[in-house]
């Protein structure tokens, strides 16, 4: 019942007040970080708490197929670059692989594409992508190195995902390609916010 009354609402940003939009991140955060809130345990809903993609409520769906732009969840796959991630508080506990959350970002590049990061940027086939300059370090000052400079094709089985909503996302950028059998959705907002934190 309350699923069905919080699907049917339609809140623009602009009709969204002060005081929503805190209403709606608090308890996001609340549900989140309590991990009791009967809203995360519906099947296919999750809270999106990190400012990489927009806060708030969203539906996971199965996968019908990948396609460059494309929302998903996806599990982040052990190494020493998510291993210090994890450690600088980057990503959040859950049920992947290492007890790490699944991340919500667009898909950017597929097999056969080519990928060149530079201080410009990403660019997919030549094509820079915005909000895309890699930052030379987080928050608090610490390093952030490019997965990898100048070209690199993705090959079969592969898959670049990057965020178009905050140029401060730790994304591909940082940890690379991941194998596309660790995208486990396709996401949806539900009931989401624009709001940011200041500096994202």
């Amino acid at each position: 019942m309350l699923l069905d009354i919080i699907t049917s609402r339609h809140l623009s940003e602009r009709a969204m007040s002060a005081q929503s939009k805190r209403a709606l991140i608090a308890m996001s955060l609340g549900l989140s970080v309590c991990g009791s809130g009967w809203l995360l345990q519906v099947q296919g809903y999750r809270f999106n708490v990190t400012p990489s993609e927009p806060l708030g409520l969203w539906r996971q769906a199965a996968i019908s197929g990948l396609v460059k732009g494309k929302l998903v969840s996806a599990c982040l796959p052990l190494s020493s670059r998510i291993e210090e991630a994890r450690s600088r508080g980057y990503l959040m506990g859950g049920r992947c692989q290492g007890n790490l959350a699944p991340i919500v970002k667009s898909i950017a590049a597929l097999p056969g594409d080519y990928v060149n990061i530079s201080n410009l940027g990403v660019a997919v086939n030549g094509h820079l992508l915005p909000k895309t300059i890699p930052s030379r370090a987080d928050s608090l000052g610490r390093p952030l190195i490019p997965a990898f400079t100048g070209d690199r094709r993705i090959n079969a089985g592969e898959v670049f995902l990057i965020s178009d909503y905050s140029p401060r996302s730790f994304d591909s950028r940082y940890f690379g390609v991941i194998p596309t059998v660790n995208i486990v959705a396709e996401i949806r907002p539900v009931l989401t916010t624009k709001w940011k934190p200041r500096g994202f």
